[in-house]
């Protein structure tokens, strides 16, 4: 009866960890996977780093204004909507126009590069990223030292 018990505990054990490791792995999302669908801006916000290199963070909303200007070299500065699509694209809808530009995650998931017309790069820090928001910052350098940060909501 004990060799029973041992033999039958020896099976079950390891076809319930291969069974819990299995149902575990189906649910889990890459982060590729959570980028895709649409995403909307819902707030750009500064956050300034001072002398000694750390940075303050202020959720004060940035002017269109000042939106403009900081991120005026950037392809992005008209977005409203970011479209991913599984074949690396992306789609950047504005009011008047869509922008197609390529995007991959780079590092280890918290780089997201944008290619426009195999000339020009972008990089962004991906900072988070669940299934209903994802939060952007780049480095700022156009009127004083500090982080941008842009938060998206899934649609």
């Amino acid at each position: 009866m004990k060799l029973f018990i041992r033999i039958s505990i020896a099976i079950c054990i390891p076809l319930f960890l291969l069974l819990a490791a299995y149902t575990l792995r189906g649910n889990y999302l890459s982060p590729e996977q959570k980028l895709m669908g649409e995403w909307k801006e819902v707030s750009w916000t500064y956050e300034k780093a001072d002398n000694k290199g750390s940075v303050n963070f202020n959720d004060e909303p940035i002017s269109e204004a000042m939106k403009h200007m900081i991120s005026r070299s950037k392809i992005i500065h008209k977005a409203e909507t970011w479209s991913f699509t599984a074949d690396s694209g992306l789609v950047l809808n504005t009011q008047h126009k869509r922008l197609n530009v390529n995007w991959a995650l780079m590092g280890s998931s918290n780089i997201l590069r944008l290619k426009y017309n195999d000339e020009f790069e972008e990089h962004y820090n991906l900072v988070e990223l669940n299934e209903k928001q994802m939060v952007l910052h780049f480095e700022n350098d156009n009127l004083t030292r500090g982080i941008v940060k842009i938060i998206f909501e899934k649609i």
